[in-house]
């Protein structure tokens, strides 16, 4: 799976005829990583057993925001 996704940003810089180097796709497949660890470390904060898209601002961390926005109504 790890290849598919330095193919993709691989691609995705193609597509706008900017080249990259390989090592540039590791240190942007790794800060991907770190985006998806902190994702799943927010849900899990959460104590959220199952990611919906109502829930998905568990992951996002915008817990403060939504019961915010929730009061305001």
């Amino acid at each position: 799976m790890k290849v598919a996704v330095k193919k993709k940003i691989r691609d995705a810089f193609h597509d706008e005829d900017i080249q990259i180097t390989v090592s540039a796709i590791n240190l942007l497949d790794d800060e991907l990583n770190r985006v998806l660890s902190k994702w799943v470390s927010n849900t899990k904060w959460c104590n959220v057993k199952r990611l919906t898209p109502d829930l998905l601002w568990t992951a996002l961390g915008r817990g403060n925001l939504y019961h915010n926005r929730k009061k305001e109504k």
